[in-house]
């Protein structure tokens, strides 16, 4: 018997993350909506219409596909998505930075658990003593080097420059930084393109030898890199079995509601969406 848990918690006005399960599978997203003021669908923003469309696309592909290849389930998801977002009017004269994607993890088990994680989603699987982390790469180090400038504004400044400020004087960074999505020299996630899935990272584990798996947005991922909750990931996944989800991720927001102006400990956001979904394989 597989125990599958999840939790899904919004950041913001509009919650772009979510999970579904689909029998021996688990698929978690994080949508991304393009950088303007254009939208072309009439969900709650383009990022949404597009995890709703991705998950939906995949679960059917997973259902139907037995033991077929994650990549080539995830590739001809991408192709559907992109030829339905296709169709809203609008949507061929977006510039890149403004069209929505997402980054995004997949679990299936079976005798083996294999994963799919593409954009900075992650996954963890608790392996006896050890914890595997595969934390995707998406754009890392490009927000890396925003917050680094924010931090240095802010600096210059004496301190006396809110968040808000903040984030409009390094916009034109993030705009740029969104261009070189799904580019060589850039970085990979979800998108309208199939053939950025071929850099997601995939792998397997024989299912004895992973008795506890995580799947989660980056929204999750602070509470182990970089707040002083958990000292790491095989510290974090014993408590996420013990004590859930939803206590991980109120320890989160603890951290986050303490820290709103990101002064402490610099970061994009005050608080992000979140989705995890766990995966007890031990039974």
């Amino acid at each position: 018997m597989v125990t599958v848990q999840s939790h899904v918690r919004p950041g913001g006005a509009v919650n772009e993350d979510l999970v579904r399960t689909h029998g021996n599978a688990v698929v978690v997203l994080d949508g991304a909506t393009g950088l303007s003021d254009r939208s072309v669908t009439d969900a709650a923003s383009d990022g949404r219409w597009y995890v709703e469309a991705l998950a939906e696309e995949l679960g059917t592909r997973i259902d139907e596909g037995g033991g077929r290849d994650l990549r080539d389930l995830a590739s001809e998801a991408v192709a559907a998505v992109a030829d339905r977002y296709g169709d809203h009017p609008g949507a061929a004269e977006q510039d890149s930075h403004e069209v929505p994607s997402a980054a995004g993890a997949v679990l299936r088990w079976d005798d083996d658990l294999e994963y799919l994680v593409l954009g900075d989603c992650g996954v963890v699987v608790d392996a006896g003593p050890e914890s595997r982390a595969v934390l995707g790469e998406g754009p890392r180090d490009l927000d890396r080097r925003v917050v680094e400038e924010m931090v240095a504004i802010r600096e210059a400044a004496d301190g006396a420059v809110s968040y808000e400020s903040l984030r409009e004087r390094v916009h034109p960074m993030l705009v740029d930084h969104r261009k070189r999505k799904n580019r060589e020299g850039g970085y990979w996630t979800f998108g309208l393109d199939p053939s950025a899935v071929d850099h997601a990272a995939t792998g397997s584990l024989d299912r004895r030898d992973a008795e506890f798996a995580v799947a989660f947005t980056d929204g999750f991922e602070p509470v182990c890199t970089t707040y002083d909750a958990f000292a790491d990931w095989s510290t974090l996944v014993p408590y996420l079995r013990t004590d859930g989800i939803e206590r991980a991720v109120r320890v989160l927001r603890a951290f986050e509601e303490s820290d709103p102006e990101c002064r402490e400990y610099p970061r994009l956001k005050p608080s992000d969406d979140v989705a995890v979904a766990t995966v007890d394989l031990s039974e």
